[in-house]
């Protein structure tokens, strides 16, 4: 009985692990982006496109939509977690248009090089 209850937990702990794991690989593989949010937006879709640069100061154009359909106030600062060799994303060269995340900063959480070209 407690033979079986072991392998039951090491089951789980390692089924578990697995998909830890897997989550994780598109975190590991994505750059990061720092965009303001400013100019137009369209409102009935919450969707923006935004430069955005990388912390070598690297430009793209950044496209997304917000899930939520809330607008988000301009004059924001995002960082944003794109994996640039997914399909969608080397269509287009200099775009981003599939991110995996975004959350808003501070302004003073932006690298400084990459402020002064934000501004």
């Amino acid at each position: 009985m407690k033979k079986r209850i072991l392998a039951i937990c090491t089951t789980g702990i390692l089924f578990n692990s697995v998909l830890t794991g897997c989550s994780m690989i598109g975190k590991l593989s994505s750059e990061t982006y720092y965009v303001k949010v400013q100019g137009e937006l369209d409102p009935t879709t919450s969707s923006y496109t935004l430069k955005g640069f990388k912390d070598d100061g690297t430009e793209k154009e950044i496209s997304f939509a917000t899930q939520d359909k809330k607008s988000i106030t301009e004059g924001t600062y995002l960082e944003i977690d794109a994996d640039e060799d997914k399909d969608a994303n080397k269509k287009v060269p200099n775009k981003i248009s599939l991110i995996n995340s975004y959350k808003k900063i501070e302004k003073d959480d932006i690298p400084k090089k990459i402020k002064e070209k934000l501004n």
